[in-house]
C-alpha cells in the first residue's frame, strides 16, 4: 500500500500462565475491525491516492478529504497482528509456528501475485519482468533490489520482521516468556526513539513495530493485567506509538494539503481502544466471511482498481464501476479462500512442514542442545 508523503534462555523462575479458553476464542469483533481497515485502504487508494498520483481519473471529487485517512487501515492491521500473534504463537513450538504463518500468508499472496500481473498486462498493458515477479515471490522484493508489483505488499515486510521476531524468541527457548520478551522490545524501543531518534527507523526498533508491540501488550493486558509490569509497559508502547503517530501526522500535512496532523493519533488509539474493550465472546453476524475476505482484498485491490479504473473510469462518475469492481474483488477473494486456503491447504501445510518447519525444528533442537551443555558446563565448574 503506498502511503501520504511519509519519509520513509533464562531459566524460568516459575511457569508461565497458560491461555484461558477465553483468550485462545476467536473473537468476531476482530474480524470486523479488519474487514473496517481494509475497506478504508481500498476507499484510500481508489479516491485519494491513485487519483491524486494520476493512475486513475478523481471518481467521487471532495470524499478525499475523509478517505485520505485510509492509509491507517494498515496501522489497525499491525494492532491487530501483534493482538493476535500474542495469543497465538505463546506455547507453541518454532516448527508449529512457521508452518502456521507460512501457511496463512504465502499460498494466498503468491495466486494474488499471479492474478495481479496477469491482470496487469491484459487491462493495463503493464509488463511485469520476470525477475522483478520472481523476487515478489519473497514477499521482500526490496531487499533483493526489484519494485513491488503492488504497492499495497510493502506491508507484508513489516509482518514478516514481526513474525521473525517471534521466532527468534521461540527458538531460544522464550516462547511461554513472550509477553516479557515483547514488553523489553517495547521498553527497548521508546529509549531507541528518545536517545537516538535517527535510529528507529530501522527494522524492529520503532516506528510501524510499536504497533506489533502494542497490540500485543493489549492481548497480555486482557489475559492477565495483574502481573506488575503489564500495564507499565502497555504505558510505554502507547507513548512510542503515539509518538509516531504525530510524526507521521505532521509529515502528511506537509505532503497532503488538508491533512489534519493529528489524525493518525486519534485514529491508532481509537483502535488500540476498541482491542482493550472489544468483548471477547459472542457471535456476530457475518464476522467469519469478513475475515476470510480481508486478505485477499488487500491483496488484490491496489493496482488491479488503478488499471481497471484508469481504463474504464470517467471523473466524477466512475462510483459505479468502482462498487462493481469492490464487488468482483470480494468474489475474486472469496474463491481465493476456497481453494486456496481450504481446498489446497492440506497440500501446502505438509510442504512447509517438511521443508521449513523442519529446519526450525532442527534449529529449535540444536539450540536447546548448546544451552543445556553450556549449563553442565557451569555446573561442573568448581
Amino acid at each position: 500500500m503506498s502511503r501520504p508523503e511519509v519519509p520513509t534462555a533464562v531459566g524460568a523462575t516459575r511457569p508461565a500462565p497458560q491461555v484461558s479458553p477465553k483468550a485462545s476464542a476467536r473473537i468476531d469483533g476482530l474480524d470486523y475491525l479488519r474487514f473496517v481497515a481494509a475497506l478504508a485502504v481500498v476507499a484510500f487508494h481508489w479516491t485519494s491516492n491513485g487519483p491524486r498520483w494520476g493512475q486513475m481519473p478523481s471518481i467521487a471529487p471532495g470524499v478525499e478529504q475523509v478517505t485520505v485517512y485510509g492509509h491507517l487501515g494498515v496501522d489497525v492491521f499491525f494492532l491487530i497482528s501483534g493482538y493476535v500473534i500474542l495469543i497465538t504463537a505463546r506455547g507453541k513450538s518454532a516448527r508449529s509456528f512457521v508452518v502456521s504463518r507460512l501457511v496463512r500468508l504465502f499460498p494466498t499472496f503468491w495466486v494474488a501475485l499471479v492474478i495481479t500481473v496477469v491482470v496487469l498486462l491484459v487491462i493495463g498493458g503493464r509488463q511485469t519482468p520476470v525477475g522483478t515477479a520472481l523476487c515478489n515471490l519473497t514477499m521482500v522484493p526490496d531487499a533483493l533490489g526489484c519494485t513491488f508489483v503492488d504497492g499495497s505488499y510493502w506491508s507484508l515486510a513489516y509482518e514478516l520482521a514481526f513474525y521473525a521476531f517471534v521466532l527468534g524468541v521461540i527458538l531460544v527457548g522464550g516462547g511461554q516468556r513472550l509477553p516479557q520478551v515483547i514488553a523489553a522490545w517495547t521498553v527497548a524501543m521508546a529509549v531507541i526513539a528518545v536517545v537516538r531518534p535517527g535510529a528507529a527507523h530501522h527494522v524492529l526498533t520503532g516506528d510501524f513495530y510499536t504497533e506489533f508491540a502494542v497490540g500485543a501488550l493489549l492481548a497480555e493486558v486482557r489475559h492477565d493485567a495483574r502481573r506488575w509490569w503489564v500495564v507499565p509497559a502497555l504505558a510505554v508502547g502507547l507513548f512510542s506509538m503515539g509518538r509516531f503517530a504525530i510524526e507521521v501526522g505532521q509529515l502528511s500535512a506537509q505532503g497532503t494539503p488538508g491533512y489534519l496532523p493529528w489524525m493518525p493519533l486519534v485514529v491508532t488509539l481509537a483502535a488500540a481502544t476498541v482491542l482493550l474493550l472489544m468483548p471477547a465472546s459472542g457471535s456476530l453476524p457475518g464476522a467469519r466471511t469478513l475475515g476470510i475476505l480481508t486478505f485477499p482484498l488487500y491483496l488484490l485491490h491496489q493496482e488491479i482498481g488503478y488499471a481497471v479504473l484508469g481504463r474504464w473510469a470517467t471523473p466524477g462518475e466512475g462510483v459505479a464501476l468502482a462498487v462493481i469492481l469492490l464487488g468482483v474483488l470480494l468474489g475474486a477473494s472469496w474463491a481465493l479462500h476456497r481453494v486456496v486456503e481450504v481446498r489446497y491447504k492440506p497440500v501446502f501445510r505438509r510442504a512447509f512442514d517438511r521443508g521449513p518447519g523442519h529446519l526450525a525444528e532442527l534449529a529449535q533442537q540444536a539450540l536447546a542442545s548448546t544451552a543445556r551443555r553450556a549449563r553442565s558446563r557451569s555446573d561442573a565448574s568448581p
